[in-house]
Parts: C-alpha cells; sequence; structure tokens
C-alpha cells in the first residue's frame, strides 16, 4: 500500500492552530520532572500510553507558555570564507546548508552556486547593503556576490526572536501575518512578502549533460513554460567534450537577476543546432520565494518555550532538584478537578514533618509504619517543614500514614500539590540532559516538536 506525503502548508496551518490556541482561553504548560538518573546520554522518548503514565508519575513543576515559534537548523555564514553552499532546490525536502544567518542577522537563501558540480567556497558574504546597490527598489529579488554565488534576502530577526527563539542549534522563522506590524524587522518582512513574485523560475538542474554543446557558455537556451509566464533568461555552459555542465540564471546587465514570472511549470531546450541535454526547473512556493518563509525554508520544527525564574515566588517550584524531562501538557487541573489558572505550579505531594534532619534533596525517605517510599524531589524548612516528593512504580506506591516515623521525623500532615499530573492533555515530551535547579537560576525552557515526524 502506497503511503502519502504531508507538505509544508500542512505543518503551517497545524502552527496557526497551535498558535491561536496559546493566546486562547487553553492554557499550555511546560512541564517538568523525572528524577531517576540517566546512564549516558539521554534515552529517546517513546511515545506509548506507559511511558505517557511514567512522565506523568515523575512531573513536578509547572510554567504556563504563551510563545511559539517554527525554527529551522541554525545555519551561520561562515566569514573566513572555507564554506560551500547548496543551491535551493525543490526537489529536495531534506536538503541542508542552503541557506545562512548572517552575523548581521539577516537570513539569505543560496539561490545559484558558481558550479553546482564542485564544492566552491563562498567568500563574499550576502549583505541588504551590497543587495540595495543592485536593487534599491526592490529588495525581494536575487543578487550576485564577486564570488559567483546568487543570494536571495528573506528577511532580519529581531531582538525579540533572538531572545525568545534563538539557540546553538536552531534560528526562528515566521511568515507575517499582521497587516500592520509594529516590529522593525517585520515591517520589512511584511514588504518583502507583499512584493514577492509568482512563478518565478529560481533554477534549472542538469539531469544529461547530452552532446553537441559549445565549450564555454555559449550556450543559449529557450524557455518554454506552456503558455504560462514570461522574462525568465538563462544560458549554459558546455565542456571539451559537447556535454553541458551547467545551466545559469542571466541578468540584464545591470544586475537584475532574470527569474521571470507568471510560470506554472516549465522546460528549457538548447537554441544551438544538433546540441542535446536534459534538465528540469526549479520553483519556489507558488505565491514566491520571499512569500513565505517557512515553506522556502522547509520548516517543520515548532518551538516552544517558558522562562522559570528560581522558585517563581509563591509556585514553590523545587530548588536543588534534578530534572531531565520535559513535557508539553494542555489544560492541567488541580486535585479539585478545577482548571489551573496560575502561571506557575507545583505538581509535587507534600508531607509536613517534625524536623528535616537526615532528609536530602534527591535521596528517599521511608515511612517506618507503611513502609511507603518516596523520592525526596525538594525540602522547605520552616516551621512548618515541608517534605516534596514523588512516588514511582518502583518505589511500591504506598501511601504515608499521618503519625508515622520516617526516622527522627514525624508526618503531621499530607497532601496533594497545586496540579494534578494525571490531568490535561498530554501532547508532548522527551529526554534531556540533566538539569540541576539553583536559586538565582533561570531554566529557559524550550520544546522542539518536528511536526513531520508527527504520525
Amino acid at each position: 500500500m502506497s503511503t502519502g506525503a504531508t507538505t509544508n502548508n500542512f505543518t503551517n496551518n497545524v502552527f496557526e492552530l497551535l498558535d491561536s490556541d496559546l493566546s486562547s482561553n487553553n492554557r499550555y504548560y511546560i512541564a517538568f520532572g523525572s528524577n531517576d538518573l540517566w546512564v549516558g546520554d539521554p534515552p529517546n522518548a517513546v511515545g506509548s500510553i506507559r511511558n505517557s503514565h511514567l512522565v506523568r508519575q515523575r512531573l513536578h513543576s509547572y510554567k504556563r507558555s504563551t510563545l511559539a515559534s517554527f525554527v529551522v537548523p541554525r545555519v551561520n555564514y561562515d566569514n573566513s570564507g572555507s564554506t560551500s553552499y547548496n543551491a535551493y532546490d525543490d526537489n529536495d525536502p531534506s536538503l541542508t546548508n542552503f541557506y545562512v544567518l548572517t552575523d548581521n542577522d539577516e537570513v539569505f537563501v543560496c539561490i545559484q552556486k558558481p558550479d553546482p558540480n564542485s564544492s566552491q567556497l563562498s567568500t563574499i558574504k550576502p549583505t541588504t547593503a551590497a543587495q540595495a546597490l543592485v536593487h534599491p527598489y526592490n529588495p525581494a529579488r536575487s543578487y550576485k556576490t564577486s564570488d559567483g554565488y546568487v543570494w536571495r534576502f528573506l528577511y532580519k530577526l529581531s531582538n525579540l526572536a533572538k531572545e525568545k527563539f534563538l539557540t546553538t542549534n536552531y534560528m526562528p522563522v515566521k511568515v507575517i501575518t499582521s497587516s500592520n506590524p509594529t516590529i522593525t524587522e517585520e515591517i520589512q518582512q511584511k514588504a518583502l512578502q507583499d512584493s514577492a513574485v509568482s512563478g518565478e523560475i529560481i533554477n534549472f538542474v542538469v539531469t544529461g549533460s547530452g552532446t553537441g554543446n559549445t565549450l564555454g557558455n555559449a550556450n543559449p537556451l529557450t524557455v518554454n513554460g506552456g503558455g504560462f509566464g514570461s522574462g525568465a533568461d538563462f544560458f549554459a555552459f558546455g565542456n571539451s567534450g559537447g556535454e553541458l555542465i551547467k545551466i545559469h540564471i542571466d541578468s540584464d546587465g545591470s544586475g537584475l537577476i532574470k527569474h521571470g514570472s507568471g510560470y506554472r511549470s516549465a522546460v528549457v531546450s538548447p537554441d544551438n543546432p544538433g546540441a542535446s541535454f536534459t534538465a528540469r526547473s526549479v520553483f519556489g512556493p507558488v505565491d514566491g520565494l520571499n512569500s513565505n518563509p517557512l515553506l522556502s525554508l522547509n520548516a517543520d520544527n515548532l518551538m516552544i518555550t517558558a522562562e522559570v525564574q528560581d522558585e517563581e515566588g509563591s509556585a514553590d517550584l523545587s530548588i536543588g532538584s534534578r530534572f531531565h524531562q520535559v513535557a508539553l501538557i494542555k489544560n492541567p487541573k488541580d486535585s479539585d478537578d478545577s482548571f489551573i489558572t496560575l502561571d506557575a505550579a507545583n505538581a509535587l505531594r507534600k508531607l509536613t514533618v517534625s524536623s528535616l534532619s537526615g532528609i536530602t534533596v534527591n535521596g528517599t525517605i521511608t515511612g517506618q509504619t507503611s513502609d511507603a517510599t518516596a523520592l525526596v524531589v525538594d525540602t522547605v524548612s520552616g516551621p512548618p517543614n515541608y517534605v516534596y516528593y514523588v512516588q514511582r512504580d518502583s518505589d511500591g506506591l504506598k501511601p504515608f500514614q499521618i503519625g508515622e516515623s520516617l526516622g527522627s521525623q514525624t508526618v503531621t500532615a499530607e497532601g496533594p500539590g497545586a496540579v494534578n499530573p494525571f490531568t490535561g492533555e498530554l501532547l508532548f515530551y522527551d529526554n534531556v540532559a540533566t538539569v540541576v535547579r539553583q536559586s538565582s537560576q533561570t531554566e529557559d525552557l524550550k520544546i522542539i516538536i518536528n511536526l513531520s515526524k508527527c504520525t
């Protein structure tokens, strides 16, 4: 049986639904927990019902999130000039290294490299300042640098985007949907989107070298769009054996790259009598390469973020504990089955004890009467003295009893946390390298979900 394929338009729609939901009456929380130590690297998370149950067992801190963005793998432009980049190709959804983020926070797509069959290095950084010298009135156009690369500017990162979503490995990408954005970089991007050209031919890729092609670049070509489109102009390079080795996009002599417009599909053929070759066309998104950077950069990773500061005030989120699982939960409830409205909340059950002598965070406690065992996540010195804990399957799940001894301490009360971790929709969870929470410490929690792998 054949299998279907989702498109970037599908993931874009999924994000729009989630983005709208984040700002609605629904509440999304990034929760963290699990206090077993990994041996080596974190294992891959397995999405089974049992594992979902175990994740809930160990959650202890919740922080509301209202911020999300698509992200793509970060590719920094190499200012040393020692990197070769790939040209954009609509036939390769797994293509990498075809766009760059410069140290000016500008994102460019590589339209064409000098020789598609070699690893020729890019030695001239693309900039909007240089592009403006060629296209002062329309920045949504390709331009050629003196090293032979052709680039297209897509957008510039705002300070907010960098602060919330730029990491060592990922960079944010979005489409501006507001008709009146207020952030300078988003105003610029909206202008680029609005000036995008539908039906551009981005490139042609040689698929068969053929015969009879003239040595060098004296190979004029005819572009045929089946009655649709105009203005595209390309020329070809032949070798000494008459084979066609590459096709390049032409310009009008003043630097204006001639992608044309209005094409739905296109084929290219040689003008030279007796020459032959085969090539396939490369197109951007239907509305143009600048119309939607999510589509142009094949964005399918969604980042959801939240910031946790110290104990989060009255939420009493644990300090000194460790966590190495994060989860995304929609609309959790408290022990009275009411929806949580707090921005931060503790999910840990707690014992009130006569003293904390001998009780350590990340250690275990055992009730002398009940034989109940639990893992200590946090303690608060009083009076009253509190012990926050989680119980896992391996602990036996026996309840503690009021009045029993933990050794040199007596349990005087026991109760639930502000969140019942077995409520709400568990949408996603992942294993991460162990983090130990410290006082005066801020955790920047980021969940990255690959929507193309959501089945």
